[in-house]
């Protein structure tokens, strides 16, 4: 097992405790999941392409979504993004039959407030949502 060093170890730390401070406020914004309404937060996931992100873009809590597993995994991988407005797009990389069992489609309206949203809503769609 590789040995961490303690400045290493620090900067990990801070990450984490970045990362629940903005998971929080996105939870103050939206206490759940705007596609499947679960409001457990045990279970929710403070969505958004964290590899992408500035670090400033990683701590703003307009750029992300609290997801349920699944839907973050297809929101993160680009199976799914949002209009301005909250409407769905769907990829077509995902099969009309897994479309359905999902409960996602083109145009379906999630209720989400995209205020302050719109910039990363764009780069989401423009850069991460396969087309």
């Amino acid at each position: 097992m590789k040995k961490i060093k303690p400045k290493e170890k620090e900067a990990i730390l801070k990450a984490r405790v970045r990362q629940g401070e903005y998971r929080q406020k996105l939870l103050e914004r939206c206490p759940y999941c705007p596609i499947t309404l679960v409001s457990d937060e045990r279970i929710l996931i403070a969505s958004k392409p964290w590899r992408k992100s500035t670090d400033f873009e990683k701590t703003d809590p307009n750029n992300g979504l609290i997801l349920t597993p699944t839907y973050d995994k297809l929101f993160d991988n680009g199976f799914i993004s949002f209009e301005s407005d909250g409407t769905m797009l769907v990829s077509p990389w995902i099969s009309p039959m897994n479309q359905k069992r999902l409960n996602i489609y083109n145009g379906k309206k999630v209720n989400m407030s995209t205020h302050k949203k719109e910039e990363y809503l764009f780069y989401h769609r423009e850069f991460i949502f396969k087309k």
